[in-house]
């Protein structure tokens, strides 16, 4: 389930943008995100593609084909997964900012102006319609992908305006990392 880490330690929000379209703002300042700091927990994004943005925190994530990251500021990662547990995340740091970005085939990807050549294989599958794709992208992030992910950590615009303006920067975010993931990874 879902929890919530008591003020004055930090906040995790979880807003449905909209049926296909979820964000996740976390800015947590304690060891005590759901739990004691190395707890691990399973998260499974089947059906979904999951795009995370770490502004501050590491992490030790191992991924359903075995292999072992170890995520730090900086970093976004790309994925997607067919089976139950895409991947545990074991938390190593008392801070964690993150803006994480998840969807499911969908107009809000289908109909953004990229071409088939932009994707890898797996992402083209997923953008057609077939949720059930194993794709995982690791790499730093840009300065714009800094930028964007910061304003939904700390939104500029409240009230009314506040769901539009945090679809906006989402969907900002995921054309920087679309941009991104269609360019080789620096060596």
């Amino acid at each position: 389930g879902a929890c919530a880490p008591p003020l004055p330690w930090g906040t995790q929000e979880l807003v449905h943008l909209s049926d296909d379209l979820m964000l996740v703002s976390s800015d947590v300042q304690s060891t005590d995100l759901c739990g004691e700091r190395n707890t691990s927990y399973e998260i499974d994004t089947r059906g979904w593609l999951y795009l995370h943005f770490r502004l501050d925190g590491i992490s030790v994530d191992r991924f359903s084909d075995g292999s072992t990251r170890t995520i730090g500021s900086g970093s976004f990662l790309v994925g997607a997964s067919s089976r139950p547990t895409a991947f545990t995340r074991q938390v190593l740091s008392d801070v964690w900012q993150a803006i994480t970005i998840a969807f499911r085939p969908s107009d809000t990807f289908q109909n953004l102006p990229v071409t088939d050549a932009m994707l890898p294989h797996e992402l083209r599958r997923f953008r057609a319609g077939d949720p059930d794709v194993d794709f995982l992208y690791a790499s730093p992030f840009t300065a714009d992908m800094r930028a964007a992910a910061g304003s939904l950590l700390r939104p500029a615009v409240g009230g009314g305006l506040r769901p539009f303006y945090l679809h906006a920067k989402a969907v900002e975010l995921v054309c920087l990392a679309i941009e991104q993931v269609g360019r080789p990874l620096p060596q």
